[in-house]
């Protein structure tokens, strides 16, 4: 059973190395966390808060591309792992 999970497995693996890829860019870029911040705004009249995020900045393409290569990965794991517990 071990030698037919090894495509889940391999998928599981790169996953991970697009994750360490992911992790790695974005704690490099820690300028863009600064930038963020919360404003609130009382509205008397509803008696609620309104809250906005203001400041986000344009993320580098690259990010989501990453993300979505290793969420693709996972889905492939979970595709193979389906097929072998089927068969």
């Amino acid at each position: 059973m071990a030698d037919a999970l090894i495509g889940c497995w391999a998928k599981i693996r790169r996953a991970e190395e697009h994750f360490q890829a992911f992790k790695a860019e974005t704690a490099a870029a820690s300028d863009y966390a600064d930038r963020i911040h919360f404003v609130q705004e009382y509205d008397a009249d509803a008696g609620t808060i309104k809250v906005t995020v203001e400041g986000v900045p344009d993320l580098p393409i690259r990010w989501s591309l990453i993300a979505a290569d290793a969420l693709r990965n996972l889905r492939a794991a979970l595709n193979y792992l389906a097929w072998e517990l089927a068969r």
